[in-house]
């Protein structure tokens, strides 16, 4: 069914202290032979005049209003919104001209915009001075046949607004009806508001009426397949075989299935549910859940909720990314590295670095842009920078190496050895680089290991000098005439004095030995007692007996190979 709205809008200018309650009477004469209908106003109870009538007229289905028009000049219809800016009204839009409306319900708004503002003077859209009546006529409507008519309040545009808008006047339901032309239609619109959707058509049918259009909303109040309501209104009087209009109730709403949806297209299922709306929307990690799907949501799926309601989901952002950490400091990683939700970083300690300056992370795993589980572990080590090369002179080869390769990805090489008169044999006399250089991982440490002297290579006790563990003593100038430490007394420059005595001592009688110096320095005939196999013994002590304490004695040739220093 069609339905036309004429516009309007009441300017209340003032209010004014409410007095008694008015009654607003809105009575309706016929014309039979015009086929017209006046309509006329009276305001009892109340000084105060009417701004504004918002009146539905309701005729016969299938009979068309042909005009309505204004009889009251103080009144107007408006066909669209009269804009009010900052109290001003600065646009009326264009006043309804009466003609062929067509249509057997329309709605009329009329307003008086009268006021006594002189600023407003010369303003004929204003209603300077133009005062209704507390009683008058409002307007005429003719139709184009024999109809049953109805007018009355339309309360969604307003209805009766008195000028003080205090006041709530009472009036007539409807304010007035009657029949033109001859008696009242014979079919009466039955009452379907509140009965199963089902039973409808029945209903209808049975007044002699057809079904009109049918159409559904969800309602918080009406259960599911009930009828909401009805046009025309139950008792109105129509032509029979005339169509009637209902809603028929979806019931509270159910909130869509959203979840394994996209991301993107869970607004749209959402709002398609009539009035339901997009609540929180929260992005979270999932391990099972790709990246742009809908986890969960809230309410769940078909749950029954208001209109207008809220529906919440949690959108997945797939599995954690790990974030790049190399070259930052461990304090900064850790806060990357946690600042990716549900991943906990860890310091695996130090190791060294070509490329990464020192207190800095050199190396993650797993490294920076791996997909992991939420919760996953990321563990960083911090640089020491390069590896330094320790120093290994004067240890055994073995202990050299050990240290050597003790310093991460350092590798041991030993070079051919060589003869040293410095350097005791087994013992490392050369590396290459130098211990406290910096290099890079995996470099090669090379080493050589001393040999210890070559003085006696050749010589005819050359075995006895190795059986004694080939000391560099023996080859001191004056060490077979009792010189076991190759120094003289600074005091008075003894050759053979108490030092080399307590190297005896030391080394007296002991079987099978003593090896290496120092002690291998008393055996001063560089032999060993038959008997009990001494490698210091009495002959030694003799020798010593014999140079003891004299001044520049024994001359510095007295041992061969000869002229070599301690």
């Amino acid at each position: 069914m069609k339905k036309t709205v004429l516009l309007i809008a009441a300017l209340l200018l003032m209010a004014v202290p409410a007095m008694a309650v008015p009654n607003v009477d809105i009575s309706c004469d016929k014309d039979d032979v015009n086929k017209m209908v006046t309509v006329s106003y009276e305001v009892t109870g109340s000084t105060h005049l009417v701004r504004a009538f918002a009146l539905d007229i309701n005729v016969t289905e299938g009979v068309n209003i042909t005009d309505a028009c204004v009889v009251d000049a103080n009144y107007r219809i408006f066909p669209g919104q009269i804009v009010i800016t900052g109290g001003s009204i600065t646009d009326y839009n264009t006043p309804y001209v009466p003609g062929d409306i067509g249509d057997s319900k329309v709605t009329v708004e009329m307003a008086s915009l009268y006021t006594e503002d002189a600023n407003y003077e010369d303003d004929a859209n204003a209603g300077f001075g133009m005062k209704p009546g507390l009683s008058g006529t409002l307007l005429t409507f003719h139709v184009d046949a024999n109809f049953t008519y109805k007018v009355d309040q339309n309360m969604v545009r307003g209805g009766i607004v008195m000028e003080d808008p205090t006041e709530q006047p009472t009036v007539d339901s409807p304010l007035c009806s009657g029949t033109i032309g001859g008696e009242a239609p014979p079919c009466v619109v039955p009452d379907i508001v509140g009965e199963l959707c089902a039973d409808a058509e029945g209903l209808i049918e049975a007044a002699d009426l057809i079904v009109g259009d049918v159409t559904t909303a969800y309602s918080n109040d009406v259960a599911e397949d009930v009828i909401i309501s009805q046009d025309p209104d139950a008792e109105t009087p129509v032509v029979c075989g005339s169509a009637v209009d209902y809603v028929c109730s979806l019931g509270k709403p159910h909130v869509p299935n959203v979840v394994g949806e996209l991301c993107v297209d869970a607004p749209g299922i959402i709002t398609a549910v009539d009035n339901l709306a997009v609540g929180d929307v929260i992005n979270t990690y999932s391990n099972d859940i790709a990246e742009g799907v809908v986890i969960s949501q809230e309410p769940v799926a078909n749950t029954e909720v208001l209109i207008g309601s809220d529906v919440n989901y949690v959108c997945s952002m797939g599995k954690p990314h790990v974030p790049d950490v190399v070259g930052l400091t461990p304090a900064v990683a850790d806060t990357t590295i946690s600042g990716v939700d549900s991943l906990v970083p860890v310091n695996g300690g130090t190791e060294y670095s070509n490329t990464i300056g020192a207190g800095l992370v050199s190396s993650q795993v797993p490294v920076g842009g791996t997909e992991v589980n939420i919760g996953s572990t990321v563990t960083y080590k911090v640089s020491l920078g390069k590896p330094i090369v320790p120093s290994v002179l004067g240890l055994t080869s073995v202990a050299a190496c050990a240290t050597i390769t003790g310093v991460d990805s350092l590798v041991c090489v030993n070079d051919p050895c060589q003869y040293s008169d410095t350097v005791a044999r087994g013992l490392v006399m050369i590396q290459n680089p130098v211990g406290g250089t910096p290099v890079d991982i995996g470099s090669s440490v090379h080493i050589v290991v001393s040999m210890g002297s070559n003085c006696y290579v050749g010589r005819p006790d050359e075995a006895e000098w190795i059986k004694a563990g080939r000391p560099l003593c023996w080859c001191y100038p004056r060490q077979c005439k009792g010189d076991a430490d190759g120094l003289a007394d600074g005091k008075s420059n003894y050759w053979v004095s108490q030092p080399d005595l307590n190297i005896l001592k030391s080394a007296w009688q002991q079987a099978n030995g003593p090896v290496g110096a120092p002690r291998a320095c008393a055996d001063f005939d560089h032999l060993t007692d038959g008997k009990s196999n001494y490698r210091v013994s009495q002959p030694d002590l003799n020798i010593l007996k014999t140079y003891w304490q004299q001044a520049n004695n024994p001359p510095v040739t007295s041992c061969l190979p000869g002229n070599r220093n301690p």
